[in-house]
């Protein structure tokens, strides 16, 4: 079981989409993963209209 693993977007967007060449790659891989996926929150950045 893994402990600690740096992940980059692309592992969410293959995990999200499962039209997506890795997606069945990512799934098997992020059983290794030992809990919990994430210890610290990620900030949103979220765009605003009109500024």
């Amino acid at each position: 079981m893994l402990h600690q693993v740096i992940v980059d977007t692309g592992v969410l967007v293959a995990l999200i989409d499962r039209r997506d060449r890795y997606h069945t790659w990512v799934t098997e891989q992020l059983t290794q993963i030992a809990p919990p996926l994430l210890d610290r929150p990620i900030p949103l950045l979220i765009p605003q209209s009109g500024v």
